[in-house]
């Protein structure tokens, strides 16, 4: 494995504006300096092997061309990942699989009712298999460009990043994104306030003790979805943030939680549930600790999700 020390940026994006026209760009974006939870940026692009599954078929693709198979998609990921050998680093990322399993996914796993619309043209799956990486560490101000032995001939993620990393680069012009239309929701007020009651009435009933209830915002809008991402990031820089950008659309993900991590054994959970705002003056700090221990409904909520994960 080649490893090579690059000047320190703090924002990420100035380096992954040269890369958000590459193929299968992934930004995992810790939200740094805005925030002080996450340590790590990991940003990736060209990929040796893709796998895109829709349906009941993903698709494998490689320099060597595209097949298709009807296996279960778990187990086809789980095949390349056994071919693929983990190189010991004190990085938290060296060559692998990085990318997103959407909800509908779970279709594979369970027999469940299909009451949703397609209407979204994305993937169930799609994961990449890259052996570059840019990997930028907040806590310590380094980075660092790893890269596998893997591919034959130049890397072009490398090629690039080498090209760039003398000093500094200077962030690449954003392009142009506006939206056209007022945010609007997908069910009127009073949808959503029947259906709110009917959530009430089942928990009095016993019948469940938590529902995640959502709606969909949307609006139209045209442009650049890196440009997109860069105003959300600034708007709100979550520690669990990413961007990646496949040939059939756009992830654009602000998040303050983490699912699952699983780091030499140990399984970490991040769940934001029942919380207060924290504040420089200790005893307001306090306070809000306090008002926090003793409410009852959050100590249920928070009981309820330490449960569920």
């Amino acid at each position: 494995m080649k490893r090579m020390e690059i000047p320190y940026q703090a924002d990420s994006s100035v380096w992954f504006s040269h890369l958000a026209e590459r193929p299968w760009c992934l930004f995992l974006d810790s939200g740094r300096p805005a925030k002080q939870q996450g340590r790590y940026d990991i940003l990736l692009s060209d990929p040796y092997l893709t796998l895109t599954t829709n349906g009941q078929s993903t698709e494998i693709s490689s320099a060597e061309g595209t097949q298709v198979s009807s296996e279960d998609p778990f187990a086809l990921l789980q095949n390349y990942l056994n071919q693929f050998q983990e190189l010991p680093s004190d990085l938290p990322f060296s060559g692998g699989a990085a990318g997103y399993f959407a909800y509908d996914l779970g279709h594979r796993i369970e027999s469940l009712p299909d009451t949703t619309q397609t209407d979204v043209s994305m993937p169930e799956m799609a994961v990449g298999f890259y052996d570059a990486a840019l990997i930028v560490d907040h806590e310590q101000q380094q980075s660092w460009l790893v890269c596998g032995e893997r591919q034959s001939g130049v890397n072009p993620f490398w090629e690039l990043i080498v090209g760039l990393a003398p000093v500094p680069p200077a962030g690449k012009p954003a392009g142009e994104f506006r939206t056209l239309s007022d945010v609007e929701a997908d069910i009127s007020r009073e949808h959503y306030a029947r259906r709110f009651a009917r959530i009430q009435h089942y928990i009095r009933e016993g019948d469940c003790y938590q529902v995640n209830y959502t709606q969909r915002f949307s609006a139209d809008c045209e442009g650049d979805s890196w440009t997109a991402y860069r105003q959300l990031r600034e708007l709100n820089p979550a520690p669990f943030s990413a961007y990646m950008k496949i040939p059939q659309g756009a992830i654009l993900s602000s998040s303050p939680e983490r699912f699952l991590q699983l780091d030499r054994g140990r399984v970490e959970s991040k769940p934001i549930k029942g919380t207060r705002p924290r504040y420089d003056d200790p005893v307001q700090d306090l306070a809000m600790i306090d008002e926090l221990q003793n409410s009852e409904k959050d100590r249920a909520e928070n009981v309820m999700i330490v449960d569920l994960l």
